[in-house]
């Protein structure tokens, strides 16, 4: 009848903060680099937070989104050849394309040690490839934590900048300027599903 059939997904603002102290000695020093590096750490503060946030095992919450393995067993440590062709297959058969797999670096060892085969001189994770497609690691990841997905289905929202604020007077006492960092962000998956087992998730 030429309807179409819709879904709304809505994200809402959570907040990201982060700060550090820096010495007033060290703020009088005209450098550039070290103005740098004090952005830099503040920003990759902000990357690890959501990054764990998101490839984590957490239920959702007021203040941050379930994590993608939420839900979900770590990863088993017979896992087979045939569990890794299965989540692909499920995710090829529903039309998602761009394939790619994102491990903890417990779940990288031991894939890289378990034959594809019994006396077989391969392994589940070779060269950084899983039957061909690329894995990436991150300490982020949940302990033993494997997802599969097409990682464009991932909306990320972010409102506004990262805003920085200075702060003289808590840590005066001590000599040094507090910055505060704040920023907001949430996530979904636009299209796809999940799979429990051996933390293959196929998103």
């Amino acid at each position: 009848n030429g309807e179409g059939s819709f879904k709304q997904k809505t994200l809402s603002p959570k907040r990201i903060t982060a700060y550090i102290d820096v010495s007033k000695q060290l703020l009088i020093q005209a450098n550039d680099s070290i103005e740098a590096y004090l952005q830099q750490s503040l920003v990759t503060a902000v990357r690890e937070c959501l990054e764990s946030t998101m490839f984590g095992s957490a239920a959702s919450g007021d203040n941050k989104p379930a994590g993608l393995l939420y839900g979900v067993d770590a990863m088993a440590a017979d896992v087979t050849y045939g569990d890794l062709v299965d989540a692909e297959t499920a995710l090829l058969k529903n039309n998602f394309k761009n394939l790619t797999w994102v491990a903890s670096y417990d779940a990288h060892g031991m894939l890289k040690q378990t034959p594809k085969e019994t006396g077989y001189p391969a392994y589940l994770l070779e060269n950084g490839l899983i039957d061909g497609r690329p894995v990436y690691c991150s300490n982020n990841v949940a302990t033993r934590g494997l997802i599969l997905g097409d990682f464009s289905e991932v909306i990320v929202g972010q409102w506004g900048g990262i805003e920085v604020v200075v702060d003289p007077y808590t840590q005066a006492l001590k000599g040094t300027v507090r910055l505060v960092v704040n920023s907001y962000w949430n996530y979904f998956v636009r299209r796809g599903f999940n799979k429990a087992g051996n933390a293959i998730v196929p998103m």
